[in-house]
């Protein structure tokens, strides 16, 4: 059972109006994305690690998701660690009663899901989705685990300076 199974498990998101897609998907990491007016969910997958995390960002921003269940009274964390490869349908379940506790309060109301995500975003930090995604692959790339890198970079896209376009490649050539 693969991180897909989640998109199934999650059809609140699909009636709200989201529109998912698989961002990225391989043998080590999964992510899929539900998109809608400047909201985005993000559910990655760390196979290897048996880690499930759950991001939210409002206009790029990224949301303290922890802060936020906190203050809808829900208890979920944005991270899951599963222990075996076995546990994942309960880690699929836990992220899927996290998501749906939260968005079925806004199901019919975007204004009022974009004001409860604006309260929680993380105001220390102006940092874009596509940057941390930068920051994050410089980090993967320098520590070895270059499909990671590669994954990372890839979201990243166009923000990519040179250095970081010549690791990407680098990354890319060590992988084949």
């Amino acid at each position: 059972m693969g991180i897909s199974s989640i998109s199934d498990s999650l059809p609140c998101l699909t009636e709200a109006g989201f529109n998912v897609g698989t961002e990225c998907s391989d043998a080590q990491y999964e992510r899929d994305a539900w998109t809608r007016e400047g909201v985005r969910i993000v559910i990655e997958h760390e196979i290897i690690h048996y880690t499930l995390f759950l991001s939210m960002y409002l206009r790029d921003r990224e949301v303290d998701v922890n802060r936020l269940f906190e203050k809808h009274g829900l208890p979920y964390r944005r991270k899951y660690e599963y222990p075996e490869k076995s546990r994942l349908e309960k880690a699929i379940t836990y992220m899927s009663d996290a998501v749906t506790g939260f968005i079925s309060k806004y199901r019919d109301d975007p204004d009022g899901l974009k004001a409860a995500l604006e309260k929680a975003l993380i105001l220390e930090s102006t940092e874009t989705e596509k940057e941390r995604y930068l920051r994050a692959a410089d980090q993967q790339y320098l520590a070895g685990n270059y499909r990671q890198a590669v994954h990372f970079y890839e979201h990243a896209g166009s923000i990519m300076s040179d250095l970081q376009r010549k690791r990407y490649n680098r990354a890319k050539e060590i992988l084949l």
